[in-house]
């Protein structure tokens, strides 16, 4: 679970949202350990991380998340991404991938593109637009609310 926080900034994780990060520091005992895990993935697994030291301590909100649904055509993968930005101006996509099945696809999404709820909720690492779903040959974004991201709420978008 560190490894899927840390190195890849929890991509693809639906309950778990990057609020902030610290300085990158590769000076301190073990700070150079996160190129070398990197590029070790991109080897072994023919990755395309982006081998850069990141922030030296990065924090992580648990949150229920929201459902993000829809139809789309039975036995198809359903692509969603989105590129978030840290504290730190440092840029990285928030992708997941489902398979539809039944004519429905589903996903659960830490992130809401339209921001904090003033007086409520405070982060500095956000999405930089809407989400994007990809279906065979058909794209649609969506913006996701903050109070869905906290309870659970909805959002229908259908691909067909």
């Amino acid at each position: 679970m560190e490894g899927r926080l840390h190195i890849f900034d929890g991509d693809g994780l639906k309950h778990y949202r990057l609020v902030h990060e610290s300085q990158a520091n590769p000076n301190t005992r073990g700070g150079g350990e996160e190129k070398r895990c990197k590029a070790l993935y991109n080897m072994l697994y023919n990755g395309n991380l982006q081998v850069e030291d990141t922030g030296y301590v990065k924090i992580f909100e648990f949150v229920d998340g929201a459902t993000i649904t829809g139809k789309a055509p039975d036995g198809t993968e359903v692509k969603i991404s989105n590129s978030i930005m840290t504290n730190q101006g440092r840029l990285f996509a928030y992708t997941q991938t489902a398979t539809v099945e039944n004519g429905t696809y589903r996903f659960v999404v830490p992130y809401s593109t339209l921001g904090p709820i003033p007086d409520e909720t405070n982060f500095d690492t956000r999405p930089i637009g809407p989400y994007t779903i990809t279906s065979e040959d058909v794209s649609k974004t969506v913006d996701v609310a903050e109070q869905d991201v906290l309870d659970d709420g909805t959002v229908t978008v259908d691909m067909v």
